[in-house]
Formats: structure tokens, sequence, C-alpha cells
């Protein structure tokens, strides 16, 4: 059995797709809106997601991101268009696969056993760099095989750094993953939480060589520091 989401505020839609991914023997759940998708956290064991244009008001461009930070399933976005360019568009912006609306029953069963079949195994939940562990199903933090204690916040913050570990990351980007509001440039929401992660986690928090602010960039997670 295998934990599915589907993003699709039209009822009719999700309970056709329901039906159907329930007859195969998988858990379905919905999500309607923004704010249910919130209150998902990283821990659950989601196997894969299936995002509808109509969740995201025609344009699911934007929100692959968000949810592939958020979650570690593949995506199969929906669309009632079947235009190259737009099937294209969205495999570009991240999403694993796209299929239309009106596919039959049996193309959305293959389609989706496909889809799960890119679904990492629980060693993938588990970030190792050096003396650094982050199990994001059990929400463990070890650091020199000592348990480090971190708030939901500080751990979601750690998550998407350490699995962009070597990119930089803008503070908009993880404002935006993290506290999934829109962007204030006087806000320092993200330094305050940077900062209360450095001081858990550097051996040096003044100085900081492991999360590292980039300057007029954002931060990155330097995964060779943790040696």
């Amino acid at each position: 059995m295998a934990k599915i989401l589907i993003a699709e505020s039209e009822v009719e839609c999700f309970t056709q797709r329901k039906i159907m991914f329930e007859e195969a023997g998988h858990e379905v759940f919905q999500f309607s809106d923004m704010d249910e998708m919130s209150q998902w956290t990283t821990s659950e064991d989601v196997c894969g997601v299936v995002l509808s244009e109509h969740f995201t008001l025609g344009d699911p461009t934007h929100l692959i991101e968000k949810v592939k930070a958020k979650f570690l399933a593949p995506i199969m976005v929906c669309t009632d268009l079947k235009d190259e360019d737009t099937h294209s568009a969205l495999l570009e912006s991240g999403a694993d696969d796209v299929i239309t609306t009106s596919a039959t029953p049996r193309l959305w069963q293959a389609r989706l056993n496909a889809l799960l079949r890119q679904y990492p195994s629980d060693k993938s939940a588990v970030l190792t760099f050096g003396s650094l562990v982050v199990d994001s199903r059990a929400r463990l933090v070890t650091l020199n095989n000592r348990e480090v204690y971190l708030t939901s916040h500080e751990f979601e913050l750690l998550w998407l750094l350490a699995r962009n570990a070597g990119n930089v990351l803008s503070r908009e980007y993880v404002y935006q993953t993290i506290i999934e509001k829109p962007y204030q440039d006087d806000t320092r929401t993200v330094d305050v939480r940077i900062s209360r992660l450095r001081k858990k986690l550097e051996d040096d928090p003044s100085q900081p060589s492991k999360i590292k602010t980039i300057w007029k960039q954002g931060y990155i997670f330097v995964k060779e520091a943790w040696q």
C-alpha cells in the first residue's frame, strides 16, 4: 500500500481519482488548498503527489518546486491541456510526470505505478554528512553521535538546506518554502532561524563554516564541513 496525496480543489475530480487509486490498494488523502498542504510535514510517509491544475488555478509550475521541497515523493501533474509545450514546461519545472485529465483509468494506473517506482527508499530519507545525520522520518538529528534537539521550524529549515547541500538558497526561496507566505524584504525571520540553527550545530556560531551566508545571494549548506 502506498500513501498518495492528491492536490485537487474540485470534489468530483478528487473523488474519481480516490476511487481509482483505492481500488488499486493505495491510501489516498486530499489537500484542497495551501493551508491543508502546509499541515503535512516531511516526516509523513508520502509515496506520491498528484498535483492538479485546478488546485493551482491553472498554473502548476509555481507550486512544483514548493511541493518538491516539502515532500520526498515524486510529483505527477494533471492538466486539461494536451499540447507538447505545456507538458514540456511542466517537466522542465520539476514535475516527474505529466498526465492529461481525460486519460483512461488504465493509463492513470500505469503512470501512477511508474511514478511510485521513483519513490526513494528509507535510506534516502536519512541524509548523512560526516558527523551529521538527519533522519526525516524520525525527525531526528545527531551530531558526533549525540542527539541534537531541534524545534519543528529548525528541523524543517535544516532539512531544506541539507537536501540542497552545495547549492545557494536565496532568503526569499527559504522564506516562501518554510513559511509558505509571500516574502517581505524587511523580514528577518529566516536570518533568526538560521542563527538559532548555527548555535546548535556550528563549532563557532560567530564564524559559521557549515551553514554559510553568501553575500547578496543567500545561504549554503557546506557538505564537506561536517567531518
